[in-house]
């Protein structure tokens, strides 16, 4: 705590009573770093366009403004530069939208009232899906028009053994973006000739539009990824392959 002793003197030297004034708190202490909140930037999205939300603390003078960040991945290529996405913004959130097939990784800092700054916390990274219409290999498919499919489109198919593909794919981590029912099917993903996972969609919830998360890879793999379905008779209905190059990136 800090006080002020103020008194007054005239010209002849003589002083008048002090008066102390205080106590007084100077704040020479940042805000925390910021958090982007988990929950809106998941690992994978359902839609191109998402909310992505970030807080930070600031015990004496208060949180005042925040600078966002983010650097794009796209599915096939390397890592590109970061580029803002607020800048000096008092707001705790905005809506963001993507690419297809990219992933996003998000970071923020803050500026306290008394103008003390934080560093940029950790980044969160989501992927936004590839849509059905850019997978290969449609032999057996049936095309379905949907309003609550992603980008309002999808696959069907009852046919064991029936594929869709897409090649040169570096990731992470993969999702079938998929309807699940009581009488829908199974699908095998592999990367890089590689199993990754046997996704049951018989399995609740049930839903359209669902990511079926597989188990994320130590490090990134780069090859072609197939969708194979192992089961025969049941729907399979496939909306997007999320595709996640980096869970963290410092």
């Amino acid at each position: 705590d800090h006080f002020v002793r103020v008194r007054t003197v005239d010209g002849q030297g003589n002083a008048g009573e002090g008066l102390v004034l205080g106590p007084f708190r100077i704040d020479t202490t940042s805000p925390t770093k910021p958090k982007i909140d988990e929950k809106k930037v998941d690992s994978f999205q359902t839609s191109r366009r998402f909310l992505v939300a970030w807080s930070a603390s600031d015990p004496l003078s208060g949180v005042d403004t925040y600078d966002v960040r983010f650097r794009r991945a796209p599915a096939s290529s390397g890592v590109g530069a970061r580029k803002s996405f607020r800048s000096n913004t008092s707001k705790s959130k905005g809506s963001f939208v993507g690419r297809s097939g990219s992933t996003y990784c998000f970071s923020a800092r803050a500026d306290d009232a008394a103008g003390n700054g934080s560093s940029y916390g950790k980044e969160r990274c989501t992927a936004v899906p590839v849509d059905d219409r850019q997978l290969a290999g449609k032999q057996g498919w049936k095309k379905l028009a949907k309003r609550n499919a992603y980008r309002r489109t999808a696959l069907l198919t009852t046919q064991f053994g029936a594929d869709l593909f897409m090649r040169n794919v570096r990731a992470r981590s993969l999702a079938v973006i998929a309807t699940r029912c009581g009488r829908c099917g199974e699908v095998e993903v592999r990367h890089r000739g590689r199993i990754m996972g046997v996704i049951d969609l018989s399995a609740k919830p049930y839903g359209a539009r669902l990511v079926n998360e597989l188990p994320s890879l130590k490090r990134l793999r780069s090859g072609r990824v197939t969708l194979k379905v192992v089961s025969s008779g049941r729907r399979v209905v496939i909306d997007g392959l999320g595709i996640n190059r980096v869970r963290v990136m410092s």
